[in-house]
């Protein structure tokens, strides 16, 4: 944000006119969790790289809200995430690296959840084991449902439903269902032999 001359406003941050128009938005969870939304409309084309650093120790939950595809570079592989009414959303396992861009002009809408290893670790789920997290670097697809993500767009907004402990319950409610479809319908593979399924525009 430093770079950009974007001063945080508390877990908020506004883009200056001078690169756009739109926010993020951060919102601490129980155990360590963090939601960070974001919702923009760029001047100019920006290219995103990130590393999910393993001594993080982070699951990065990437979800589209947007109306158009959105293009991913996972290691040397692509993956599209969908638009429109089923969502796509893509789990990254701790030492992944991502490429994306943001196309002038156009709107864009995405969230990100990192939930600590020591969550799965802690609580266990019914697709990642203790063994399972050894594994190398690995990422899932899936399409989540109309009804899953209109429940969840209204939790977005701090004023929602103006119960604090209400909103996050139901943002953790939604977490829980986004984790669990993704076990029902995606199997982990290591990177290097993942074959990806691809999305017409």
């Amino acid at each position: 944000a430093q770079g950009f001359g974007i001063h945080p406003q508390g877990t908020h941050i506004d883009l200056p006119v001078h690169l756009g128009e739109g926010f993020c938005r951060y919102t601490a969870l129980p155990h360590g969790i963090q939601l960070h939304h974001y919702r923009y409309c760029l001047k100019h084309r920006l290219e995103v790289c990130g590393h999910n650093d393993p001594e993080r120790g982070m699951y990065i939950l990437n979800i589209n809200l947007s109306d158009r595809l959105l293009h991913k570079e996972i290691g040397n592989q692509e993956q599209s995430l969908s638009r429109g009414g089923n969502c796509g959303a893509m789990l990254y396992s701790p030492g992944i690296n991502s490429r994306g861009a943001s196309v002038p002009d156009l709107l864009f809408e995405v969230v990100f959840f990192s939930i600590p290893i020591g969550v799965f670790e802690e609580f266990g789920t019914s697709f990642s084991t203790p063994a399972e997290l050894s594994k190398p670097p690995f990422f899932r697809y899936t399409e989540l449902a109309p009804s899953l993500i209109n429940d969840f767009l209204p939790q977005l907004s701090p004023a929602a439903n103006g119960n604090y402990f209400l909103r996050q319950g139901k943002i953790m409610q939604f977490l829980g269902e986004a984790l669990e479809q993704l076990c029902l319908q995606c199997i982990p593979d290591v990177l290097s032999l993942m074959k990806l399924r691809d999305f017409e525009t």
